[in-house]
C-alpha cells in the first residue's frame, strides 16, 4: 500500500526505466500490462500498451535475453519471442513507481522471471 504521504512526490528528474525478462512472450507482457494498466495494444514483433494518459510502455525484442519458459515445472529454450525489454513511460511521480511495482507482480505471476 502506498503511504499518502508519498502519492503527490514530484521527481525533480523525471525518469524511466528498462527491465528485461523471459518466461512469457512481448505480446502477453504486453497483454498483462493493458489489462493492469487499462491500456490499448499495439501489436506486432514489438508491442506497446499506449494508457488513458497517453503515455507509451513498450515491450521490445533484447538480444541479451537467453528465451527461456517453464513447461511442468522446468527451464526450456523458448523462441525468440520470449526475449523482453519493458521501457516504461517516464517518471515524474512517486505513484508512477508504485504501479511499476504492481505491474511487475502482475508480469511474475503471469509467468516472467528476470535474471539476477
Amino acid at each position: 500500500m502506498l503511504d499518502n504521504r508519498c502519492k503527490n512526490i514530484i521527481f525533480e528528474t523525471p525518469f524511466s526505466i528498462e527491465i528485461t525478462f523471459t518466461g512469457i512472450t512481448r505480446e502477453r507482457s504486453a497483454e498483462v500490462a493493458a489489462e493492469f494498466l487499462h491500456g490499448q495494444i499495439e501489436r506486432g514483433s514489438n508491442c506497446s500498451v499506449t494508457v488513458p494518459s497517453g503515455r507509451k510502455w513498450h515491450f521490445v525484442y533484447n538480444e541479451s535475453v537467453i528465451p527461456l519458459k517453464k513447461v511442468q515445472g522446468s527451464l526450456i529454450k523458448a523462441s525468440d519471442d520470449y526475449r523482453v525489454e519493458m521501457l516504461s513511460p517516464m517518471f515524474t511521480h512517486y505513484v508512477d513507481v508504485s504501479s511499476c511495482n504492481e505491474l511487475l507482480d502482475m508480469l511474475k505471476k503471469a509467468g516472467a522471471f528476470f535474471s539476477t
